[in-house]
């Protein structure tokens, strides 16, 4: 959670708010400047809803790509 303190101008300041980051999709807290998990730039502007339905679809298509290999190797072993 933040621990900026918020004060006037400052609550509406969008460093204070959680940001994704376009390379990894992690949803960093507020404030970083680099991504906590891959260490890319925080982006200069927050991201669009066409920004998340992107990252979105990528991770589903990710799954979705394990899962046919996770089937496939259950497949070889028990054809083998």
């Amino acid at each position: 959670m933040c621990q900026a303190p918020i004060s006037g101008a400052a609550a509406l300041d969008l460093d204070l708010a959680p940001w994704v980051c376009p390379q990894c999709t992690y949803v960093n807290e507020c404030g970083p400047e680099k991504c906590g998990a891959c260490e890319g730039p925080r982006p200069e502007q927050p991201p669009t809803p066409v920004d998340y339905t992107s990252a979105i679809a990528s991770i589903q298509t990710e799954v979705e790509q394990h899962d046919l290999c996770r089937s496939l190797a259950r497949a070889i072993v028990e054809y083998g």
